[in-house]
């Protein structure tokens, strides 16, 4: 009987894994068919940021003066990263210009 349970785990894990596989494709058409129509009516894909574009230059500004970024970051409720992102981000001198 041994045997036969690990020939029987094996045949199950196979037939499974191929159904996987089968669904696998329908799955990703159906997600880019989706995608490509919330594209088509004008929907931003994506994650929403955490900073508003019109404030994105401003806790850049207060961190150039020398505040500390956790205090900076409490200030608009994110993390100290969001902000440390943004300054890396912004400080191109494209940027810098506008």
């Amino acid at each position: 009987m041994g045997r036969h349970d690990n020939r029987t785990r094996r045949l199950m894990l196979t037939l499974l894994g191929g159904l996987a596989e089968f669904e696998r494709d329908p799955i990703r058409a159906r997600t880019d068919e989706g995608r490509e129509r919330a594209k088509a009516s004008g929907q931003s894909l994506g994650r929403k940021p955490k900073l508003i574009s019109r404030r994105q230059r401003e806790p850049i500004q207060r961190r150039d003066r020398g505040e500390p970024l956790g205090s900076i970051a409490r200030s608009y409720n994110v993390s100290p990263s969001t902000i440390s992102g943004r300054a890396a981000r912004f400080s191109y001198p494209r940027f810098l210009s506008a």
